[in-house]
């Protein structure tokens, strides 16, 4: 019932205190239910192996945890050829099960979002059509998953359609730490290209005879909702402008 409802936490919870009970009492639905513990272990999207706990350890090897076992090797490597090739190889013990079949496709739709991310992050533009080729899916479904990646996972973007682009803010993963500077002390000019299909980054900053005592993530308007991210830069911003306070008071 929470699998169905989106509770993957409550359901991993469940899964697993049932487990342990089949398995102290001996019985056969052991099995079935380290599976469905296998199962939300991946959609909540764990780091954590679920067979390196020592109630489960044991059961790795059995034939009919085998395909489990191999299944979120690939699903935590975010490989998805292994992970395509695994369930076409065990339809029997993986497929055959409903309620396992039910949840596939948003395993498919977790590794593809977690290769999106790993594709474009070190660039500011990429093309869409470059992503679908890369994941193997239509540019309908990559944006899917693009909008899927900004709502949830915070990924600060914009999907031109119109170019068939995704840009992404020059400075996307980078905090400006706040200084007093010295003035006439410029920064020589950095720019970086990658001739690699579909993408491109860049990276600089333009010397200045006096450049900003203070700096700090752009203006948010009140409507718009911070990400944590967001949040951290103005803490950070917060503190570099105490900082630089202290250090006025000692210098008057």
């Amino acid at each position: 019932m929470h699998l169905r409802d989106g509770r993957f936490l409550d359901a991993h919870t469940d899964f697993f205190e049932a487990f342990k009970n089949y398995d102290e009492s001996g019985s056969a639905r052991r099995t079935t239910c380290l599976k469905y513990l296998v199962l939300a272990n991946m959609l909540i999207k764990s780091d954590i192996n679920p067979f390196d706990s020592q109630e489960a350890k044991p059961f790795k090897n059995e034939p009919e945890i085998v395909a489990m076992t191999q299944m979120v090797q690939a699903y935590q490597d975010n490989d998805i050829q292994a992970f395509e090739q695994i369930m076409a190889d065990h339809q029997d013990s993986i497929m055959a099960d409903p309620f396992i079949r039910e949840h596939t496709e948003e395993l498919m739709n977790n590794i593809r979002t977690q290769v999106l991310l790993r594709l474009i992050r070190p660039y500011t533009n990429v093309r869409i059509s470059y992503l679908s080729k890369k994941l193997k899916v239509s540019e309908g479904e990559v944006i899917d998953l693009l909008v899927g990646a900004i709502l949830d996972d915070g990924l600060e973007a914009k999907i031109n359609e119109e170019s068939g682009m995704i840009e992404m803010p020059k400075n996307k993963k980078k905090m400006t730490v706040s200084t007093l500077v010295v003035p006439n002390a410029g920064d020589s000019a950095a720019v970086k290209s990658d001739s690699k299909e579909g993408t491109s980054s860049s990276d600089g900053t333009s010397s200045s005879a006096t450049q900003p005592i203070l700096s700090g993530p752009p203006p948010t308007s009140c409507n718009q909702e911070l990400s944590l991210e967001g949040l951290r830069l103005w803490a950070d911003r917060i503190d570099s402008i105490q900082s630089s306070i202290a250090v006025f008071k000692k210098v008057m």
